[in-house]
């Protein structure tokens, strides 16, 4: 009778702790500023959540999530930014994504919400969709 041993003989190192960084600004004729750096994953959202969880707020006139600096967005990521578009737009608030990035891209493709994103290549075109006072052009 053989023994057969379950135990993986080869264990992969536990990876860093993902870690998110996110910034708001307050820029001229009302309009807020976020930028996010790092992984927005099952691990990160809480600090998604405490941040912006608030947002937009009632002097807002435009939101720019600055996203270009996001090296991983999972699909739980996805559904907080897709919940930060429905909060603006119940307010009457445009935001503006700044994507520059694979990550964020191809998350926004996989989870079929790519058009209801207004996606800049960098933050300089995302400012310049907005008119005066955080109105789009559009």
């Amino acid at each position: 009778m053989s023994h057969h041993d379950n135990t993986p003989r080869h264990r992969l190192p536990p990876g860093p702790e993902a870690e998110l960084s996110v910034t708001v600004t307050h820029h001229h004729a009302g309009i807020t500023q976020v930028f996010i750096v790092g992984e927005i994953d099952l691990a990160t959202v809480r600090e998604w959540r405490d941040t912006l969880g608030g947002q937009p707020e009632q002097d807002v006139t435009a939101l720019i999530v600055d996203l270009s600096r996001v090296s991983f967005c999972s699909v739980r990521g996805m559904r907080l930014l897709c919940g930060l578009q429905d909060r603006a737009g119940q307010a009457g608030v445009p935001v503006e994504v700044v994507d520059g990035g694979h990550a964020v891209r191809r998350c926004m493709c996989a989870c079929g919400v790519r058009d209801l994103f207004s996606v800049h290549r960098d933050h300089t075109t995302a400012l310049a969709a907005l008119g005066a006072g955080g109105v789009p052009r559009r």
